[in-house]
């Protein structure tokens, strides 16, 4: 601990070469001492701290606000069809699929047409996150990202394009129900999603998208589940029953969608 002459020394010429006065010496020596307003140094510390995490949750939300008001009216107005061009050729989505991220040369598709972004990743504003979608479709990705779907995006889209997509392959895209597999009725779950299991189907949100939203999509929420998806014709009919037992006591509760 300094004593009390040396801590004078130092101070020495912080006031105009004088000696910092007395009670200025006594509250440096007490930083617990309480200020005019009867807060102490833990106090204000408590509070700026408080100010600090409060604007900067403030500060998350108006970011999030503004994200989700401009998704809102990214796609206005803009046509997102497409049209098939004859001077290009045809390519299936067994074909497309081989160009994954792993792949020298990464292809997407979005609606009918093929394209090869490899080239692009480069000067992608969100970084390779472009190459989750690489072998498959950007549809899912600008359903969650919809400020791609402007007409400055889907031109520079366009200058990418190698090629058709095949018809046949867009219509079984569509899916089909096999009588065989008890899963095959699932609903589709979104590309990005890091799948632990197929059948029964568990997945989790990929760490590099959790920071793009204040609050996770629908689409990228973990999926835990123990049994192919309930087919239900009528969600308004639709009703679970719970049934508890405790000990020799039972109850039940019968929920419907909206509970």
């Amino acid at each position: 601990m300094l004593g009390r002459a040396m801590i004078s020394g130092l101070l020495v010429g912080r006031n105009g070469g004088r000696p910092i006065g007395r009670r200025a010496l006594t509250r440096l020596q007490q930083p617990n001492e309480r200020d005019d307003h009867g807060r102490s140094r833990e106090d204000r510390r408590a509070a700026l701290l408080a100010v600090c995490a409060g604007g900067a949750a403030a500060a998350a939300l108006g970011i999030y606000m503004f994200r989700q008001r401009r998704i809102a009216f990214a796609d206005a107005n803009v046509v997102l069809e497409r049209p098939k061009r004859p001077d290009l050729p045809t390519l299936s989505l067994k074909e497309i699929s081989q160009h994954n991220r792993d792949h020298a040369r990464k292809w997407v598709t979005f609606k009918q047409g093929v394209y090869d972004i490899t080239d692009f990743i480069g000067s992608h504003p969100g970084g390779d996150k472009i190459l989750l979608a690489a072998g498959g479709s950007l549809e899912p990705f600008w359903s969650l990202y919809a400020q791609h779907k402007s007409t400055q995006v889907l031109e520079i889209l366009e200058e990418l394009r190698i090629g058709n997509l095949d018809e046949k392959d867009m219509q079984e895209t569509a899916g089909s129900v096999d009588a065989n597999d008890p899963y095959s009725a699932d609903p589709r779950r979104h590309p990005a999603l890091i799948v632990n299991s197929e059948k029964p189907y568990n997945a989790e949100t990929p760490p590099s998208l959790l920071a793009d939203s204040f609050v996770t999509p629908i689409e990228l929420f973990f999926v835990r589940n123990h049994l192919p998806v309930p087919q239900v014709a009528d969600l308004s009919k639709h009703q679970l029953r719970v049934e508890v037992q405790n000990g020799k006591k039972k109850g039940a509760v019968t929920l419907n969608v909206d509970d």
